[in-house]
């Protein structure tokens, strides 16, 4: 099991998270670049870097462009906006969209915390 996940590190890792090799490692998809939450939803740059640098890849500079995308968008306070999460109803709703986020906040925190 290991190595699998090591493989698919890998390939995230070659692919700098969100870019692709058959196309010049341009953006594979622009929706990618926001961060969601609940986690479940879709994929995003923000969940792959928590991923990653909870498996111990970190200061790899291969995820430099991820993070970078991630310190332009912090709000002049601190935090981070949620950006993408379901429509529709959900049991609950965690938080709104396109305001600061205690979550998305707090992951990029334990990431860039990992990073430093």
């Amino acid at each position: 099991m290991k190595q699998v996940v090591q493989r698919g590190a890998e390939f995230l890792l070659i692919h700098r998270i969100f870019k692709g090799d058959h196309n010049k490692f341009e953006i594979v998809n622009k929706s990618w670049l926001k961060p969601s939450f609940p986690f479940f939803y879709g994929y995003n740059i923000l969940r792959e870097l928590d991923f990653l640098t909870g498996l111990g890849y970190v200061k790899d500079e291969r995820l430099n462009d991820a993070v970078q995308i991630l310190l332009q968008k912090r709000q002049k306070v601190g935090s981070w906006v949620l950006e993408s999460s379901p429509t529709g109803r959900l049991h609950v709703n965690i938080e709104s969209k396109r305001r600061s986020s205690k979550w998305i906040t707090l992951i990029v925190l334990r990431v860039l915390k990992r990073q430093a």
